[in-house]
């Protein structure tokens, strides 16, 4: 793709996911055979967007071992707790190509 179409993807998974009670948050939960985390990111990348970026905060260590084997790159937002999803959005969309013509949000 030229640089004029260049579309970075943002998957903000960063949050507490307080409201889901349970001892793991929403990226690490199964869906299928893997995790919530590598499923969207395994269709991200059959879309073909120029690039993934995974922004991380809440148990980062976790997620990003998990995606390890994928072409991804993973961003941590330091400001989850308090900046919620509109800042790990932020912080994907700083750390996007300079080239990046559109954002897709996942």
């Amino acid at each position: 793709m030229t640089s004029a179409h260049r579309i970075s993807a943002v998957v903000p998974a960063a949050g507490l996911s307080s409201r889901m009670g349970g001892p793991l948050p929403k990226p690490l939960l199964p869906w299928g055979s893997s995790t919530v985390i590598e499923t969207v990111v395994s269709t991200l990348l059959a879309a073909a967007v120029d690039e993934v970026i995974v922004v991380t905060g809440h148990r980062a260590d976790e997620i990003e071992a998990r995606l390890a084997g994928y072409a991804v790159r993973c961003v941590r937002n330091p400001h989850y707790a308090r900046g919620g999803m509109l800042s790990s959005i932020q912080a994907g969309l700083r750390a996007a190509d300079s080239e990046t013509a559109a954002a897709l949000l996942a």
